[in-house]
């Protein structure tokens, strides 16, 4: 089972993979804490995030202060009310939604859905899908090499719904950019395109899934038999 500093790991490396075609992103160290930089348009306007474990909040703070700029804090953690009560006191804002950290082991994976999904194969289609989503996640090279499936639903012949699965370690896929359009929701897409990424994981060799799930999307990803690993909690400077 993944713990909870691998599952943060994977998911500061994911960062530059999913984010450094629109934003730019890449990786970097500060005082051996873990930031995904953004060198164009910022990330919900701040060019900085920060990615910790279980770190102590003072030497966090004093590496977030160090910054020319502004930062959200990810908080990876097993404890919410441990890790409110050491950050208290340093004028964070904090996000009310808070995310979580859900894996799950590749086995008796549930049986695929007869809702039609489609593996992206082509350029084309991933410029199609980066259009439709007003974002240009990936870089074709990153579909070519096999180091990210990408696969969408249609209706009436337009993508409605979409999501990948990344391959930052051989035996896990960390599923990213899951995303339903507003108009298309409540149809089972997700959990179509879901399952047929854990398929397609699994023929590739993964045993273990990893993702992050916001609070809508968390009964989606229990009934397909991922669980709670840890919670994702952000904190932001203010302006």
């Amino acid at each position: 089972m993944l713990d909870l500093v691998t599952a943060a790991d994977l998911f500061w490396r994911s960062g530059t993979r999913q984010y450094r075609a629109h934003w730019g992103a890449e990786m970097r160290w500060l005082n051996d804490l873990r930031l995904i930089c953004y060198a164009g348009e910022p990330m919900y306007g701040a060019p900085y995030e920060m990615v910790v474990t279980n770190e102590p909040a003072d030497q966090v703070v004093a590496t977030l202060r160090q910054l020319p700029e502004r930062c959200w804090l990810l908080v990876f953690t097993q404890d919410i009310s441990l890790s409110r009560t050491a950050y208290a006191g340093f004028g964070l804002i904090e996000d009310e939604e808070i995310e979580r950290v859900m894996w799950r082991r590749l086995d008796q994976l549930p049986p695929e859905s007869a809702i039609p999904v489609y593996q992206v194969a082509t350029p084309g289609e991933l410029d199609l899908l980066c259009a439709t989503r007003g974002i240009h996640m990936f870089d074709w090279s990153d579909l070519a090499t096999g180091d990210v499936i990408l696969c969408y639903a249609r209706v009436d012949d337009q993508p409605a719904a979409w999501g990948a699965a990344l391959f930052l370690e051989p035996q896990v896929a960390y599923i990213a950019w899951m995303f339903t359009r507003p108009e298309y929701r409540q149809r089972g897409l997700a959990g179509a395109i879901l399952t047929r990424l854990l398929h397609l994981s699994a023929g590739r060799g993964a045993l273990e899934s990893l993702l992050v799930a916001s609070p809508m999307g968390v009964r989606v990803y229990e009934q397909l038999g991922y669980n709670w690993l840890c919670d994702l909690w952000v904190l932001g400077e203010p302006e």
